[in-house]
């Protein structure tokens, strides 16, 4: 996809840093939402959620499948 047609950010950076990232995300989709409901939005963001993954059996083996991808968006299995 083009440049323009795609957003791409890492789940965890938008845990760790949710404000720009939703703002970015707003932006991409042409949602005029005021910074108010944008700073509430983040501020909603569970940032307990980042690497939930390594949590379940079931995700810690779709990582470990997965880790030369999962390795190309910075994540280790």
């Amino acid at each position: 996809l083009p440049p323009d047609m795609a957003l791409c950010f890492r789940y965890e950076d938008l845990l760790e840093d949710p404000l720009p990232h939703v703002q970015a995300l707003s932006e991409f989709c042409c949602i005029n939402a005021s910074n108010d409901k944008l700073k509430a939005l983040a501020h909603s963001i569970n940032a307990g959620r980042a690497y939930a993954y390594r949590n379940t059996l079931e995700l810690k083996n779709f990582a470990e499948r997965n880790k030369k991808t999962l390795a190309e968006f910075s994540y280790k299995a």
